[in-house]
């Protein structure tokens, strides 16, 4: 019975020893999740042009973070890309109007 008793309290005894080193180690990955997810913010908000890249040691979240820069980036020129084509129709379509509508200056009274 005391030797479970001293198995037990050894084990506790090194879960109290290395939950510092487990905190520490969980805080070096929480952290640049929680900076990707400001990033992600960003993103959802289309602020383009804030996003920014995470750095981080941790080699999937790097490659996560510069995909999330580079779609950034890629949405970011897909909506001025639209712009500019909606632009481009209404120009069309009002140079259209101005050419079959006569110059009012012809018109005859």
């Amino acid at each position: 019975m005391k030797t479970s008793v001293y198995g037990v309290a050894a084990a506790f005894l090194i879960f109290l020893l290395n939950l510092p080193v487990v905190i520490f180690a969980t805080s070096r990955i929480v952290k640049p999740i929680n900076a990707l997810m400001v990033e992600n913010k960003k993103v959802r908000e289309r602020n383009f042009e804030d996003v920014k890249e995470v750095q981080t040691n941790i080699i999937e979240l790097s490659r996560l973070s510069s995909s999330l820069v580079d779609m950034s980036k890629s949405i970011q020129a897909y909506q001025e890309a639209q712009k500019e084509l909606i632009d481009s129709f209404i120009r069309l379509i009002a140079d259209a109007i101005d050419a079959k509508s006569p110059p009012l200056y012809r018109r005859t009274l």
